[in-house]
């Protein structure tokens, strides 16, 4: 796994130090829940604010993760937020989500060495450019999964 912070803001919040990391994005990016951390379909920014902060990048909390879209309106938030404001991430949900990365990330690991990469699509009418029909068989696994019973849901 690698990857490439594109961007740490440090500031003072309330008197505290705080920072944020933001990705850069050129087209759209999606608002991620806890959940979608859980299952380890969003773990591109929890995984650079971890590694800010454990690596001592930064003197700091975490404030906000998010994405800047060039494309679109600028700053989007990385976790799921009620409003349109943003607002701070609660201390206990930046350690939710640490914890949940150090249970996630190793299980992925361990999954990807064992050779286990399951076709799982989050919208059952996902489709697939048809240049990539050859890798992306996802109608012949789904035909296959209902018939076996193996759904994962």
């Amino acid at each position: 796994m690698r990857g490439r912070i594109d961007r740490i803001d440090l500031g003072n919040v309330d008197g505290q130090r705080a920072f944020n990391v933001i990705d850069y994005k050129l087209s759209k990016a999606s608002c991620f829940t806890l959940d979608d951390l859980e299952r380890g379909v969003a773990l591109q920014l929890v995984v650079y604010a971890c590694a800010a902060r454990r690596l001592g990048l930064i003197d700091g909390d975490l404030f906000q993760i998010g994405f800047w879209v060039l494309k679109e309106d600028g700053f989007c938030c990385g976790l799921k937020q009620r409003g349109k404001k943003v607002s701070r991430i609660e201390p206990e949900v930046a350690s939710t989500m640490e914890a949940a990365l150090d249970r996630v990330l190793p299980q992925l690991a361990e999954s990807i060495r064992s050779g286990y990469f399951p076709i799982v699509p989050e919208d059952d009418d996902e489709r697939y450019n048809p240049d990539f029909k050859a890798v992306a068989r996802t109608s012949q696994f789904r035909s296959v999964a209902d018939v076996l019973e193996k759904t994962i849901r």
